[in-house]
């Protein structure tokens, strides 16, 4: 399965890059492009080349996290894609537990689509930035795309 430019084009979208570090919406300290970890603080700051390096490398990680419990491997490169865009955002831990991975390993497509607006809320509250970022998703997901 490939994540595709598609999928690249909404995380790009959807985490905006910071080269200072912020606390996001749920408290985490944050930068790049959505980057969160042990390793960032209130005074970290890097370089756009910083930031799509490790953009690429947290893309890649999440690809063999989602590879690693997809039964279904059966998936478009839009499917995929759309996968790991919702899985960059949420963590693997989430998606592990989820219905939409179970939807997805029991070959129930139509309700994995329907399952990712199911994810729309920060700290409880529903968010109007995750409800657009679920739908377009959602939308990808569903894009008519050749198996691969």
């Amino acid at each position: 399965m490939i994540f595709n430019d598609a999928g690249l084009k909404l995380i790009r979208e959807f985490e905006g890059c910071a080269l200072k570090s912020y606390q996001d919406q749920a408290g985490i300290w944050t930068c790049g492009w959505g980057t969160t970890g042990k390793d960032i603080g209130p005074d970290t700051q890097w370089t756009q080349e910083e930031a799509d390096e490790r953009l690429d490398a947290h893309i890649q990680e999440v690809c063999k996290e989602v590879l690693a419990l997809l039964v279904n491997q059966n998936l478009s490169a839009n499917q995929f894609s759309a996968l790991v865009c919702f899985t960059y955002n949420v963590g693997c831990g989430n998606l592990k537990q989820s219905t939409l991975l179970h939807c997805i390993n029991t070959y129930h497509i139509d309700d994995a689509a329907n399952e990712f607006e199911k994810w729309d809320k920060c700290a409880g509250v529903v968010n109007a930035g995750l409800v657009r970022r679920r739908q377009a998703e959602r939308d990808l997901f569903l894009a008519s795309h050749q198996r691969q």
